[in-house]
């Protein structure tokens, strides 16, 4: 498959990518080489083989059933929160901050 200088051109363009005159020769034979390593990939012949996802011979492992559900903290959080009201932290306005 070739590329010709004006398609190369219209993908720098597209790209946002300022490209001058005497870079575009070298940039069109890069491009070619990079479609012809492609093409040779499409001419490989692949089996029609199920993919493995999981790392380990044997059986896969049943997941897990998902549900929803809070996190129970660590520690109970009015331990160490001044003031903590309907699960959120309170703090000082920025007005009533000191500044120093």
């Amino acid at each position: 498959m070739s590329v010709t200088r004006r398609e190369v051109e219209r993908i720098a363009a597209l790209a946002a990518l300022a490209v001058d005159d005497d870079t575009l020769p070298t940039l069109t034979q890069q491009i070619q080489q990079i479609l012809a390593y492609v093409s040779q990939l499409d001419a490989v012949q692949s089996d029609a083989r199920e993919v493995e996802l999981h790392p380990m011979p044997g059986p896969v492992p049943p997941l897990r059933e998902d549900r929803v559900r809070r996190p129970d903290p660590p520690v109970d959080p009015t331990t160490f929160a001044p003031v903590f009201e309907n699960g959120l932290f309170l703090g000082p306005s920025p007005g009533q901050l000191e500044r120093e």
